[in-house]
């Protein structure tokens, strides 16, 4: 007898079990009628609140909550748990039919797989720091400083470094703070260093500033037969698609704060002086905007609009920056444009902490076995190299 079990997931909340310091929940409060606490909850009548909380990499326990008729059944459990085992006890209490406690049990197996990713996620490689062009023109740092506002300390623009909270800056050209920005620093320079071809695709753009860094670092550098393409819908983010349910208690494309128009982003590449045929802007959502592109790439057309055409790097990508939050956003990037990378380039996820663009990675990775190390960027963002051949 099908006891109307709803699964009202709550994305891997992590238990009050531990510090303060650990739990590390995000300022994306997403809810409605104003909600609140931690996780997300729903209520007979459908309704859900929802704080997405960052899974942390020490594999503390999780809980994972959901109704039965009324009754709120809650399931602890991190990297090791056995799916099958943990909902038994469950199953036979509430009498569940088969096909809910395998419905249960796949989704808990989802997540302790999730989770046990987490868990191994690698901190910097040992060579992260070993390249020679490390030793990086007074400019670049400079440049990252003022993206992030910190110069003048007037809207505590770099508020990721403190981690545990992604915030919308007031005045900042980005928001994705100084490491991360020092992280695709690395991956630009050893892209340089050993000579990896391609382009630079930033997916997810906000006010422009890690793409305006990108090509602040290409020209510094005196490269000038590489493109930085700066991606985004310049109208916030999108409703949830019925094709991935996981993203359907995601609120982002209500939030004004995350559209920035294509003319503002280009104005703010112009204060830096680096709005030129090196940066190519490609506008709409992802799921019309990347099969096109890959599309033009594939035919011969592009891959270089903004350099010098017909060279090594056209068609390939030495450097794919994803910063899209949802999972059909960061799987259709994925989707179109990993096989754009070159063997030796890098693949950074900004919003890794966020468990839709975490599904999205893990399950793309496992489809087409991709075994890379994930390395961590800062406390939220990772990256992985893509393997020579």
């Amino acid at each position: 007898m099908l006891l109307g079990l709803r699964l009202a997931f709550l994305l891997a909340t992590a238990t009050l079990l531990q510090s303060q310091r650990q739990h590390r929940d995000l300022a994306y409060d997403q809810q409605d009628d104003g909600g609140g606490g931690g996780g997300s909850t729903a209520t007979a009548s459908g309704t859900e609140h929802l704080v997405r909380t960052v899974d942390l990499p020490e594999g503390a326990p999780r809980t994972l909550s959901f109704l039965v008729n009324t009754d709120t059944v809650a399931i602890d459990y991190d990297a090791r748990t056995d799916a099958a085992a943990a909902v038994a006890p469950t199953c036979a209490k509430y009498a569940l039919s088969a096909a809910d406690c395998a419905e249960l049990q796949r989704h808990l197996g989802s997540h302790v797989r999730h989770e046990a990713a987490a868990a191994h996620i690698m901190a910097m490689p040992p060579w992260h720091n070993a390249s020679s062009l490390r030793r990086a023109p007074p400019y670049l740092d400079l440049l990252k400083r003022v993206l992030v506002n910190s110069i003048y300390g007037a809207s505590g623009g770099d508020n990721r470094d403190g981690g545990g909270h992604l915030g919308v800056p007031a005045d900042a050209h980005t928001m994705i703070g100084l490491p991360m920005l020092a992280n695709l620093q690395f991956c630009l320079e050893d892209a340089l260093l050993r000579q990896v071809p391609g382009h630079v695709l930033e997916t997810g753009v906000w006010r422009g500033g890690a793409s305006i860094f990108a090509r602040g670092l290409l020209r510094e550098y005196g490269v000038s037969d590489r493109t930085v393409y700066a991606a985004d819908s310049f109208a916030g983010l999108p409703p949830p698609a019925a094709a991935y349910p996981v993203d359907k208690v995601d609120l982002s494309y209500t939030q004004a704060g995350l559209a920035v128009s294509l003319k503002e982003v280009r104005a703010n590449f112009g204060k830096y002086g680096l709005l030129d045929g090196q940066v190519v802007f490609v506008k709409g959502f992802f799921e019309a905007t990347m099969p096109a592109l890959a599309a033009r790439w594939g035919s011969g057309e592009g891959g270089g609009e903004g350099g010098a055409g017909g060279s090594v790097h056209d068609g390939k990508l030495a450097v794919l920056r994803m910063d899209g939050d949802m999972y059909g956003s960061t799987w259709v990037v994925l989707q179109h444009m990993y096989e754009r990378v070159s063997a030796g380039g890098f693949v950074i996820i900004d919003d890794y902490c966020l468990r839709t663009c975490r599904m999205a990675v893990l399950d793309f990775r496992e489809r087409f076995n991709i075994t890379a190390p994930i390395w961590k960027a800062d406390w939220c963002g990772v990256y992985w190299q893509k393997p020579l051949r």
